[in-house]
């Protein structure tokens, strides 16, 4: 079995997470390039607020807590930064006007959310915490 410093698995969560935000970005980009006119499945309600990206934040966080059990507070840490981190970006976006990225911004518009091409959500933050939960339920029950 392998075993980790607390820098090394650190680092391993780090680079787990940004090359799934890298596979978040290439999805948004391609599915705007690709395919302007299909909207994003993943908008779509389930319940309430709660969509398909509410779901996916559930499930990674479940994954994450899984492989990473010791970096609980690291993960919410993360999980509130990234929420932040969208926030600030959907910000970020209504100020920088520049036309020649009008296109990206006409596609990630989310009809929820008309004014914001890209925004975090209180729920999404919940959803990590939930996930953390039943992944470590997952990962001591047996």
């Amino acid at each position: 079995m392998l075993t980790f410093s607390y820098l090394e698995g650190l680092l391993t969560l780090l680079l787990s997470i940004f090359f799934t935000i890298l596979l978040i970005i290439s999805y948004k980009l391609s599915k705007c390039y690709f395919f302007p006119q299909i909207p994003d499945p993943l908008l779509n309600n389930i319940y309430g607020s709660i969509d398909g990206w509410t779901l996916s934040h559930f499930f990674y966080f479940t994954y994450l807590t899984v492989i990473f059990p010791t970096y609980i507070y690291e993960l919410i840490f993360l999980g509130i930064l990234w929420e932040l981190f969208e926030e600030m970006f959907g910000l970020l976006g209504l100020i920088y006007k520049d036309k020649k990225y009008q296109w990206i911004k006409d596609c990630l518009t989310d009809p929820m959310h008309p004014d914001r091409w890209w925004y975090g959500k209180k729920e999404d933050i919940l959803s990590n915490m939930l996930g953390i939960l039943y992944g470590l339920m997952l990962r001591y029950s047996s």
